[in-house]
Formats: structure tokens, C-alpha cells, sequence
């Protein structure tokens, strides 16, 4: 899957225009709120609560169905609005046409979550490979045509169409024609708080491009967009892998040692993958984009470089995120979300107005550190695991991925090597040789567990 979205995103970039990625990354935020505010937290509260029956399924299933019913017609009446907001025309049709996803998506909604709940990933797994292969070579196709922005447009409809389909044939929910304010309270009371602090994320989140293609232009959104679509391939796989495949889990875990000691070893996992990545991603920024997307995406490597760090602390907060949620403590994620969020937008303006595109890239970084410090904070008074000890857990990657990076960054400047695609495999292998080898050395714990993983795999097979 993560293969095939990262081929077909390069063939996609090297068929269009950073200003048609611009286009469709600045009404994003329309369809991300609206699919927050589908959802509303109740996802979240089905999969927490496990007295949940039919009935809780179907209350909320035809609350989702209203909601983006009613959103769908409230985007289509505004798109007009919203295309003079930004001027740029395109975006009235580009919006009525997007937006009928958020429809399709809250139809699949409750199917998913009985899913996810059962814990059925591979067949999740299935429904999305499928669903964004069909949708990503139609895209394809369109773009060769030259479709131009529509391509990505029937990309994200058509995968949204799909996934629902296939979660109706795999799980054949059939809701009944029932509803209850009290189920729908109940449920509520969990996912009120998740629901808003997912929607002062996406907030967030999105305020980036939102102000990159108001105050700069719609081609550097596009470059911005690009950048942070390279960073988020790394990015999603570590989150994901945990909000999608852990926060299950570690929500059944009742033994509070245990539950640290899972999270702990967890968050030097984590470390141990994610960190190098990142450093690497920066120090061959340069050579990653003129290789995967070309001369004319050249804008990007600065931002993806500088990117790449602030990623390191974002995946670490939203790991944190998923185990407030595990806990119970959905109330206190938006709490802090409104601090961290709201100072940070404000950070925002300030930054693309003095500084442009070069400030919204470095508050970014600021921002994702300043989130990452007081969730663990806060988890530390939730949890027996400190702040203290959350860094000198990850810290000690972070000291040896920086000394090599230097030692990178200077062997390139030889140009030694010639060829985009040699300097990213070349360097990477020497950058990872020796990061492993230096955590052998010091028999470090995360690296023996991947040794005892990999040797019970082997023994399996």
C-alpha cells in the first residue's frame, strides 16, 4: 500500500502543476472539518464503550447520515463564496464536486467502526489498498489526459466511494430504523471532547496551507503541500501504525505497570525507526525531490528539510494523543489541544506575515515541539513514566542521528557520488550501517527486540 501511494503520488506530481496541488490543498479544509464534524466523536466512543449493540450503531449512524447530508448542501451553497474568498474560480465546481465524499464517507462510518472494534485489520487493510490502487490509477489516467486538478479530485471521491462499498460487503451492517437521544448522550459524553479537539487539529493542521495561499501564493501552497506530502508517507506509517493497530490494545490493558511498561518500550520502537528516517529525510532533501518529483518541484527541498525535523515531534504527540485516549482522558486531549492550538495559529499569522512562506515553515517545527513537551507532561501525571524519562529515552537517537547527519552532510559536499537516486540509496545505507552498528554496540533494548522479532519470524517460517 505505502509503496504503490508513494509511486503513484510521484507519477501524479510529475503529470501536474504545483498550483493544481495549491488548489485542492486549500478547500482541504472544508472536507477534513466536515468530516470531523460527521463523525463528531462518536468513532471513538463506540470503539471505547463495550456495552454497544445495535442500536447505539444505528442512533449513530443516522445522526452521521444527517449531519453530512446537511454539510454537503451548506458546502454547495457557499462554494461560491469560498472560490472569491481565495479568488480562484475553479474552486465553486471543485468544492460541489469534493464534497459529496463526506457523504459517502459517513455511509461507511459505523461499518468501519465495527471493524476497527473487532479488531479486523486485515481485511481494513484490504478495503484500503484497493480502494486508493482503483482510485490513484484513474487519477493517473485523467492526469495523463491532461484533467489537470479534477485528477486529484476524482482520486479522493472515487477512493471515498470505493472504501464504502467494500465496507458494506465485508461487514453488512444494516442499521435499523431507530434512533435515541439517550444513546446518542451517552456516547457524546466520551467523544464530545475528542470530537473537538480532532476539530481544533484539523484546524490547525490546515491553517498552514490556508495561509501560505492566501498571503503567498497558490503555487508555494502547492510547493508546501508537496513537501508535507513526502513528510507524511514516514509520518502516517508511525502514527497510524499506532492510533490504528495499538490504541486498541493498550485501551484493553487494565495493569497499570504493564501498561507503562508497553508504552515505554512502544516509544523507544518508535524512536529507534523514526528518528534516523527523519534526519536522512532532511539532509537528502535535495536529491529526494529532484529524484521522485523533478526540477520543477526543486521549491520544495528546503521545506521538506525543515520539515522533516518538526515530523519527529509531531509523531511523538500524536502517539502520546492515542494514549490519553486509551485512558479515558478524551476530555483532557481537547484542554490541552485549546492551548497548544489557538497559540499556535496565533504564532501562525504572525509568522506568514513578517516572514512569508520561510516563517510558516519554521513555526511549524516550533509548534510540533511545543506540542510534543506538554503532552508528555501531562501524561506523566497521568502514567508513572516522566518527561524526563519519555527524553532520555528517545534523546539518545536523536544525539547519534544528528552526529551523522553532520558526518553526511559534509561527505556530500565532496560530491563524490553523482546521480539523485545513487546520493539517496548510497548515503542512506551509510547512515543506517552506522547507526545500527553504533546501537549494537551499545546492546541497545530497541534494537534487541527487533532482533528477537525478526528471529522468531525467521523460526515461524
Amino acid at each position: 500500500m505505502i509503496l504503490f501511494q508513494f509511486i503513484s503520488s510521484i507519477i501524479l506530481a510529475r503529470l501536474l502543476s504545483p498550483e493544481d496541488y495549491g488548489i485542492v490543498a486549500m478547500i482541504a479544509i472544508f472536507i477534513s472539518l466536515s468530516s470531523i464534524l460527521v463523525d463528531s466523536g462518536f468513532g471513538g466512543a463506540l470503539v471505547y464503550y463495550k456495552d454497544v449493540d445495535k442500536k447505539d450503531y444505528s442512533t449513530v449512524f443516522w445522526m452521521n447520515m444527517a449531519l453530512s447530508i446537511s454539510l454537503y448542501i451548506l458546502m454547495y451553497i457557499n462554494a461560491e463564496t469560498i472560490s472569491e474568498f481565495y479568488q480562484t474560480p475553479i474552486l465553486s465546481d471543485l468544492i460541489k464536486v469534493l464534497g459529496l465524499s463526506v457523504v459517502f464517507n459517513s455511509i461507511g462510518l459505523i461499518q468501519f467502526t465495527i471493524l476497527y472494534k473487532n479488531l479486523e485489520f486485515k481485511t481494513l487493510g484490504l478495503i484500503s489498498v484497493t480502494s486508493y490502487i482503483l482510485s490513484a490509477l484513474i487519477a493517473i489516467a485523467l492526469a495523463y489526459w491532461g484533467y489537470g486538478v479534477w485528477a486529484l479530485i476524482a482520486q479522493q471521491v472515487l477512493a471515498s466511494i470505493l472504501k464504502t462499498i467494500l465496507y458494506v460487503i465485508c461487514n453488512r451492517f444494516v442499521p435499523d430504523l431507530y434512533f435515541s437521544w439517550r444513546l446518542l448522550k451517552k456516547h457524546w459524553s466520551f467523544g464530545s471532547g475528542l470530537f473537538f479537539s480532532t476539530l481544533l487539529r484539523t484546524v490547525y493542521d490546515n491553517m498552514y496551507l490556508q495561509l501560505i495561499g492566501k498571503y503567498c501564493s497558490v503555487t508555494n501552497a502547492g510547493y508546501y503541500n508537496q513537501a508535507k506530502k513526502l513528510k507524511d508517507i514516514p509520518s502516517n506509517l508511525f502514527s497510524n501504525t499506532f492510533d490504528t493497530s495499538l490504541f486498541p490494545v493498550f485501551s484493553k490493558i487494565e495493569d497499570e505497570q504493564l501498561f507503562v511498561n508497553k508504552y515505554r518500550m512502544i516509544n523507544r520502537m518508535f524512536s529507534f525507526c523514526c528518528i534516523p528516517i527523519f534526519f536522512i529525510m532532511a539532509v537528502l532533501s535535495k536529491d529526494i525531490v529532484l529524484w521522485l518529483l523533478g526540477e520543477k518541484w526543486i521549491e520544495s527541498a528546503w521545506i521538506l528539510s525543515i520539515m522533516s525535523m518538526g515530523a519527529i515531534f509531531y509523531i511523538f504527540e500524536s502517539i502520546s494523543r492515542s494514549i490519553f485516549k486509551a485512558k479515558g482522558k478524551s476530555g483532557l486531549i481537547f484542554r490541552l489541544d485549546i492551548v497548544k492550538r489557538t497559540s499556535a495559529i496565533l504564532l501562525m499569522f504572525i509568522a506568514v506575515v513578517q516572514y512569508e512562506l520561510t516563517g510558516i515553515v519554521y513555526v511549524f517545527v516550533i509548534n510540533s515541539i511545543i506540542g510534543y513537551l506538554i503532552n508528555q507532561y501531562y501524561l506523566s501525571r497521568i502514567i508513572p513514566y516522566s518527561l524526563f524519562q519519555a527524553l532520555k529515552d528517545t534523546g539518545k537517537y536523536a544525539i547519534l542521528s544528528i552526529i551523522l547527519t553532520v558526518g553526511i552532510h559534509y561527505l556530500m559536499e565532496l560530491d563524490l557520488i553523482k546521480g539523485h537516486l545513487f546520493c539517496c540509496i548510497i548515503y542512506s545505507v551509510i547512515f543506517m550501517a552506522f547507526y545500527i552498528f553504533f546501537n549494537s554496540l551499545t546492546k541497545d533494548e530497541a534494537i534487541k527486540y527487533i532482533y528477537g522479532f525478526i528471529g522468531k519470524k525467521i523460526r515461524r517460517n
